[in-house]
């Protein structure tokens, strides 16, 4: 068998052929599964982002429900009273659902009791919140007659 130049060139380039489609297939597979995992990572970065935007909306209106404006004061007995009005407004309702309820005053009478000077009565005067009927600053008073 006699070797020529032109056998000798294709024994030689036949593995280097085979080499580089080799590399090039597994170049092609990489960067297939590099795609895939890219995609992946977007999918994961897409949700992160939807989660970051809902939960910065709850966290706006939960401050939103606890900052007091400027306009209330919060009372001794657990109300807010609105400084240019005097208004007495739920502590429990404005802290828990952001309602501005204004209060009620409200009476609770004794029964009538009989003393050497006269009739007494006694009664509790409170403030109560229509809404979730919470009682505040409950005041004993008495009265002759």
């Amino acid at each position: 068998m006699k070797l020529t130049w032109s056998g000798i060139k294709a024994a030689i380039k036949a593995p280097y052929v085979l080499i580089t489609s080799l590399a090039k297939l597994e170049t092609v597979q990489a960067k297939a599964e590099a795609a895939t995992k890219i995609n992946e990572l977007n999918d994961i970065i897409r949700d992160l982002r939807d989660r970051n935007a809902r939960l910065e909306e709850e966290k706006r209106k939960l401050e939103e429900q606890l900052s007091v404006p400027s306009t209330l004061t919060r009372n001794k007995h657990g109300y807010y009273v609105e400084n240019e009005t005097g208004r007495n407004i739920c502590g429990l309702c404005w802290e828990k659902h952001g309602k501005l309820i204004s209060l009620l005053q409200r009476k609770r009478g004794g029964p009538a009791m009989a003393s050497n000077r006269g009739g007494f009565s006694s009664w509790t005067e409170f403030l109560e919140c229509p809404d979730c009927k919470t009682e505040y600053g409950h005041e004993s008073k008495s009265k002759y007659f």
